[in-house]
């Protein structure tokens, strides 16, 4: 039967997870970068990434204009072509949406720069941004 996925049990150790021989289903060995991420909900996912440098923008939308905001600022990423690794969006709060998005990181003067603009834009309440590196 074809497969869509493929799971293995381990343990931790010292903060280490073995993932054996998944490393080869996603073409992974030893020294290569990748992004973790976690989440509240006891989910962590492992993505490979092709840089050690990551940025991380986080953007709390009004609710009410998080669809038109959301497309907008979407939109303007697009046009910049930033190697968007990873995104999420949720609206936990009853006034605000938030919008996370990871990128391979060039260099931080593309990211600041589209942070100021996103800053700037209608129904965004707030931005900011985390730079991760290895």
């Amino acid at each position: 039967m074809k497969r869509m996925t493929e799971g293995i049990v381990s343990l931790m150790e010292s903060t280490r997870v073995n993932i054996g021989n998944l490393c080869s289903v996603v073409g992974l060995h030893d020294g290569a970068p990748v992004l973790v991420i976690a989440t509240r909900s006891n989910f962590l996912r492992l993505i490979p990434i092709s840089t050690r440098h990551v940025a991380q923008i986080r953007v709390s939308f009004d609710q009410n204009l998080f669809r038109q905001a959301a497309r907008v600022v979407l939109s303007e990423i697009r046009q910049r072509e930033l190697q968007m690794v990873h995104s999420t969006g949720f609206c936990p709060l009853k006034d605000c949406c938030i919008w996370e998005g990871y990128f391979a990181l060039t260099t931080k003067e593309n990211i600041d720069e589209i942070l100021s603009w996103i800053k700037k834009q209608d129904g965004v309440l707030d931005a900011e941004v985390q730079y991760l590196a290895v």
